[in-house]
């Protein structure tokens, strides 16, 4: 019963960005989008991050390897910037699409999501 919901959200992501995605999962490069699918693999300078990056996820993603998260998680805590690494919810069975559609999303992740980054906001508009 949800599928009308998931062609109409699908119709309005631009195409470009599900190319990209292709490249990354393709390569496994976090990498940039220039010169397309085909187009030379360039991973982001991730070096150029300046903020705090917190990584949420699902448990049960099927589009995004926990691995792949990891293995950007240490990329960014080797410049320093990553607070934290955490699943989305309590859920096990939480996975990407339900980032977008889960009923309770706003339970689930919305509101422990706004806590945690009034905490950041917090922790930082103090220095």
């Amino acid at each position: 019963d949800m599928f009308p919901i998931y062609l109409h959200r699908i119709q309005m992501s631009p195409f470009r960005s599900l190319e990209h995605y292709g490249k990354i999962a393709l390569t496994g490069v976090f990498t940039t989008f220039s010169g397309g699918v085909n187009g030379p693999v360039k991973p982001y300078n991730l070096t150029n991050v300046r903020v705090p990056v917190t990584l949420v996820y699902g448990e049960n993603d099927q589009l995004t390897e926990k691995s792949q998260i990891m293995k950007l998680a240490e990329e960014l805590k080797s410049i320093g910037v990553l607070e934290e690494v955490r699943p989305a919810c309590s859920w096990p069975k939480f996975n990407h699409f339900d980032f977008v559609f889960a009923k309770d999303v706003g339970k689930l992740l919305n509101k422990p999501l706004v806590k945690f980054i009034d905490k950041l906001y917090n922790k930082y508009n103090a220095v």
